[in-house]
Order: C-alpha cells, then sequence, then structure tokens
C-alpha cells in the first residue's frame, strides 16, 4: 500500500483528507515530533504538533492514524503540506518528495502572490499561491477554476467530514428554547470583522475560539451547543469552508455568513441568501478587498437575529442549509472513482 504523510493544523482536516486518500490506495500518517522538529529546521512554518491541535479544543485523532518518522519520509508516496512557502523548504531537505508532494490548501481566498514587511525591516514572501510548485488538492474553489488549472493538475471538493453523525438535525425539531447566537472562530482578531465584535457582542453573539471572548469551547462540546443556539453568526472575511460552517449547517442552525465570505470564497453553490443561509455586509471584490460597512454588518446581523426567533422559520433556514450542504460534500460512491483515478494520473 502507498504511504502518505500529511502536514495539517487541525484533527479534522487530517481526519477528512483520511478519508479520501484511504479510499485512494493510501496509508495515511501524520507528522510525529521527530519528523515535526526536522521540519521545522528546514525554516518551515505552522508545523503543529497534535497536541497543539488538542490545546486549541480539537478532538483527539483517530487513533487509527499513527505518527510518521524520519524513516516514513524516505518511503513515503505522498506528502501533504498546507502552507505553499513551505515546500521548496521540503524539498531541499527531501528532494525524493519532487513530484510526490500535495498543496493542500485550507486557505478559500482567491490566490495571491504577497510579498509584505515581516515587522523587522525586510519583506517576506508569503509564497506563490497563483503558481504553486506541485499540484492542488484543496476546498479552495479558485483552483478549480481554467484561470488556476490551467495544466489539470488539481483537484478541488467539498470536504467529508468523518463527525457529521454527532451534529442530529431532529434535535431542532420543537426548538423549544432558543439560546444565545454563537460564533466559532480561532484568532477572531485575523479575520477582517474584529472591528463589530464587541457589537456582536451585545446583541448576544457568544464568541468561541482561541483569543475570543467566550474562550476555547473543545469540539466534542459542540453537538451539544448545536441544537438549541438560534444561530451561527460566522464573523469572518473567507474560510474554506471551515468546520464551524460544517458542524452548524449539518446540525440544522441556520448560519448568518458575511457576503464578502461567500464572493471570496466562491461560495454560492452553497449559500442561496434568504434560503440556506442569512448574509450581512458589502460583497467586497473576489480578493477581499472593498469597503467593509460595519455599521452596516451590524444592522444585518440584528435584522437576521431577530428573523431567526421565528421557530418556522429558523428551521427553514437551518434544514435548507443542511440538505444543501449534504449534495456537495464529497462521499465515496460519488466521488471516490474520480478522486482515485486522479491521484493515479498526477502521482502515478
Amino acid at each position: 500500500m502507498k504511504l502518505a504523510i500529511l502536514q495539517m493544523a487541525d484533527t479534522p482536516q487530517i481526519e477528512s483528507s483520511a478519508v479520501m486518500l484511504r479510499h485512494a490506495g493510501y496509508e495515511v500518517k501524520v507528522c510525529g515530533t521527530q519528523l515535526r522538529n526536522a521540519i521545522q529546521k528546514t525554516g518551515c512554518d505552522t508545523v503543529l504538533a497534535v497536541q497543539s491541535m488538542l490545546d486549541a479544543g480539537y478532538d483527539a485523532l483517530d487513533p487509527t492514524i499513527k505518527e510518521a518518522s524520519l524513516d516514513d519520509m524516505e518511503r513515503c508516496d505522498l506528502f501533504c503540506e498546507i502552507k505553499v512557502r513551505n515546500v521548496e523548504k521540503i524539498w531541499s531537505r527531501w528532494p525524493r518528495l519532487r513530484g510526490k508532494t500535495a498543496w493542500w490548501r485550507v486557505n478559500g481566498a482567491r490566490p495571491e502572490h504577497v510579498i509584505k514587511p515581516d515587522g523587522k525591516g525586510n519583506m517576506e514572501d508569503c509564497g506563490n499561491e497563483m503558481d504553486p510548485p506541485c499540484p492542488v488538492i484543496s476546498a479552495n474553489l479558485w483552483y478549480g477554476t481554467e484561470e488556476y488549472n490551467k495544466q489539470g493538475r488539481n483537484y478541488v471538493f467539498w470536504p467529508p467530514y468523518p463527525r457529521a453523525a454527532e451534529y442530529d438535525p431532529s434535535r431542532r425539531k420543537d426548538l423549544i428554547r432558543m439560546d444565545n447566537p454563537f460564533c466559532l472562530c480561532h484568532g477572531i482578531n485575523g479575520w477582517g470583522f474584529y472591528a463589530i465584535l464587541a457589537r456582536c457582542a451585545a446583541l448576544g453573539v457568544n464568541v468561541y475560539g482561541v483569543n475570543a471572548p467566550m474562550g476555547v469551547i473543545h469540539h466534542s462540546k459542540v453537538p451539544n451547543l448545536v441544537p438549541n443556539g438560534l444561530a451561527m453568526v460566522h464573523i469572518k472575511s473567507v474560510d474554506c469552508p471551515g468546520w464551524a460552517i460544517y458542524e452548524s449547517m449539518l446540525g440544522g442552525c441556520p448560519i448568518v455568513v458575511a457576503r464578502l465570505l461567500i464572493n471570496r470564497m466562491r461560495g454560492q453553490e452553497l449559500f442561496k441568501e434568504g434560503s440556506t443561509c442569512l448574509a450581512f455586509g458589502m460583497p467586497g471584490d473576489e480578493t477581499g478587498r472593498g469597503p467593509m460597512e460595519f455599521d452596516q454588518c451590524v444592522l444585518e446581523i440584528a435584522t437576521a437575529i431577530d428573523k431567526l426567533k421565528d421557530p418556522d422559520y429558523n428551521r427553514k433556514i437551518g434544514f435548507a442549509g443542511r440538505e444543501r450542504l449534504l449534495k456537495l460534500i464529497w462521499s465515496v460512491d460519488r466521488d471516490g472513482p474520480g478522486f482515485k483515478a486522479y491521484m493515479e494520473r498526477v502521482f502515478g
């Protein structure tokens, strides 16, 4: 059996990717401590241990996914990396991985080549997303367009979610009580809408996550948060597509999402305003630039929350969102054969 090693930043992503890769004939491993340290020595960043993921509130990793060693890097058939700027550094240490590396991009924004000040008087090259050095396997739908997939070497998809069964929409059938709306977002200060955070909190939105007002909520508790939450108010400007969106929609909980996010991640096939979601703010342009109009955002979030206090309307939006998402999520039966053929064509 072929071996794939995943260098990823959260346990849901690892488990989701494992579903696809196992179907394509790969044994899947995640970077162990020794390997992680070796990767960091090459200058790579965002190289996380599983323990770091647990500290951020993620569930324990599926125990059937074992840790890879340094020796595994000398025999693996595929290495999956989440940061394009790390790829060449990986190859400098393990040149045999040229032609055996996939960029498993986890950001939904339009590709750019960002070069910015590093705060130390130098310029930092964040990697050329527009012309990556290896094939892209990603939920970033831009990489399925002709503009960014000229060589036909990319694969885009709506990720499978192995723990979907934990989110039971029948628990919202009666909605005898509706708790405060909530937001699930790590690093809320870095996603474009931090300026309205206090006003959202004043509307009753409980924001959970790393550096969020309500602190980290463990993923094991989210299935019990979703059934009675009035809505999930997604205070982010982009996603890919985001486990918070999945968890809420799978549980039949309606979401209130930024038009800017919909536009930036090409999410129109999931987000149908007034049908599968409610929306707020300006759409901006596809790179995320444009006026934010924060006052409009707050007003439309408040209006959405008020509308969703009607249990019938709440269920209508929430259940339509779930139904639409289930039609898009990658499945073994529908998408598995095509993915397996893609992997054989591109990686042998």
